[in-house]
């Protein structure tokens, strides 16, 4: 018996049928895959897939992902699927499989960012670097329009400036966890004060102006995953069905 139908048989939860090429008859089978995943600018990068359903598949990458990141996952087994990266652990990452009947669904399912600049070239340089980690970006240059954009839509993560015209960061900051108790905000200012304030405020990390693109995504993407570690998916996600579960 080949090494890999083997693998996949030996994956199959006990007392779940197997048909003759090794996969288990239960539509939320756990198998263990070689494949692939092919990102939008060409890149090629191997994986090991440990468990597959319907809507999504748990895998382990051995090059890094960008949570919100649209892919093509190429299988043998499984064929081309399209999907995006729902979020990225220590060792695994999710994906969601992209359904082509909705044309903006891979835009709509990335995580949304709310960046409040009042400096133009600051603010369009923060959401260039956002975009490029995977997020939907919207900007406000007050943090009386910042209100106005978190009241309208969903934000998953918010980034201000302390210093700014009309409405501080401080004061916006006050506002937007008492409209959304667990809003996840980072500080990126090159103010000297106001840093313990802002965190004792809720905001999950303060950043000192000049930031890097590096720091500001990389920040960025833990704050995303620290926050609802062990929680249950989004209501508007489908979860996946984890080997043991």
């Amino acid at each position: 018996m080949p090494a890999e139908k083997s693998a996949k048989i030996a994956a199959t939860p006990a007392g779940t049928a197997a048909d003759a090429d090794g996969r288990s008859a239960d539509t939320n089978s756990a198998w263990i895959l070689p494949a692939s995943i092919e990102t939008s600018d060409g890149r090629r990068i191997d994986c090991t897939l440990l468990d597959v359903s319907s809507r999504g598949a748990r895998l382990i990458a051995w090059e890094p992902l960008v949570q919100g990141q649209v892919v093509m996952l190429r299988s043998r087994d499984l064929g081309d699927t399209k999907a995006r990266v729902l979020w990225v652990g220590a060792d695994t990452v999710a994906l969601e499989f992209v359904r082509d009947d909705a044309a903006s669904a891979a835009q709509v399912a990335l995580p949304r960012a709310l960046v409040v600049e009042d400096d133009e070239a600051m603010r369009d340089l923060l959401r260039r670097t956002l975009e490029r980690a995977g997020f939907a970006v919207a900007t406000a240059a007050t943090g009386r329009a910042a209100l106005k954009l978190f009241g309208e839509r969903q934000v998953d993560l918010a980034v201000t400036d302390l210093q700014m015209p009309e409405m501080d960061g401080l004061t916006l900051i006050r506002e937007l966890i008492r409209v959304q108790p667990s809003a996840r905000i980072i500080v990126v200012s090159g103010a000297d004060r106001g840093h313990d304030t802002a965190r004792a405020l809720g905001a999950k990390a303060v950043l000192r102006k000049p930031v890097t693109l590096s720091e500001l995504t990389h920040t960025a993407q833990s704050v995303l995953a620290d926050v609802g570690v062990g929680e249950p998916p989004a209501s508007d996600y489908v979860p996946l069905r984890w080997p043991g579960s």
